[in-house]
């Protein structure tokens, strides 16, 4: 990073000094970056069956997709009505503008296979969505049970994941930032199907250094 930031701003390429890169080596030892914690699958199921949908059906709506889609704190703000095809016994989901230009889908359902039912959850904020805004924005900024013309904003959605533990009171409300959607879902796959490439093509990711990071926590690799 430091690399490539001094070459766009300075055009200096500091490859050729290696004894720069020796020396960042040895300053970063030990050095372990902050993570965003993730929800267990009891902490899902808590919120979206138990917290009422007249305060907290916005935040149930984007943890539904955060979770099941692996989503970016940024692709929810982009994601369209249009970008839903309803097909009666799932959703499935187009993303089409990624960080990695690469375009993936994922897939909602009902409770059958979770414990808690995303098409209901779905159905339920999609009815209240003022109808002459047509294909607009997914998600509108919601109060005391109905939603308004205003889309919701990057930063709203990014504090959602604190909310959501705020309500379950549980610890260090504030380290469950815009990307905890995002690590919870793969965590959740690597538990179930701790397969490298399946979870590299869930995420969308180019790198198998990342997707391999969340298996290594997969507590199902763990106890193979």
């Amino acid at each position: 990073m430091l690399r490539s930031t001094l070459f766009v701003y300075e055009k200096v390429d500091i490859s050729k000094f290696k004894i720069i890169f020796a020396i960042l080596k040895s300053k970063s030892k030990g050095y372990q970056p902050k993570k965003a914690k993730k929800f267990d699958p009891k902490d899902v199921e808590q919120f979206i069956n138990e917290a009422p949908d007249e305060k907290y059906l916005l935040m149930k709506m984007v943890m539904v997709m955060g979770v099941m889609g692996a989503l970016r704190c940024d692709e929810p703000v982009i994601l369209k009505t249009s970008d839903i095809d309803d097909k009666g016994s799932i959703l499935v989901i187009s993303v089409s503008k990624t960080k990695t230009y690469k375009p993936r889908s994922f897939v909602v359902t009902g409770a059958e296979r979770r414990g808690f039912n995303g098409l209901e959850i779905y159905r339920k904020y999609s009815a209240l969505r003022p109808s002459v805004l047509g294909q607009g924005r997914l998600f509108l900024c919601y109060c005391s049970g109905k939603c308004t013309v205003q889309p919701v904003g990057i930063n709203t959605l990014s504090n959602i994941p604190k909310l959501v533990a705020n309500y379950l009171e549980l610890k260090d409300a504030n380290l469950y930032t815009g990307h905890c959607f995002r690590r919870t879902s793969a965590t959740f796959l690597a538990n179930a199907f701790p397969d490298i490439l399946t979870l590299k093509r869930h995420g969308g990711w180019r790198s198998l250094s990342i997707a391999e990071s969340y298996v290594e926590e997969s507590v199902a690799t763990k106890l193979t």
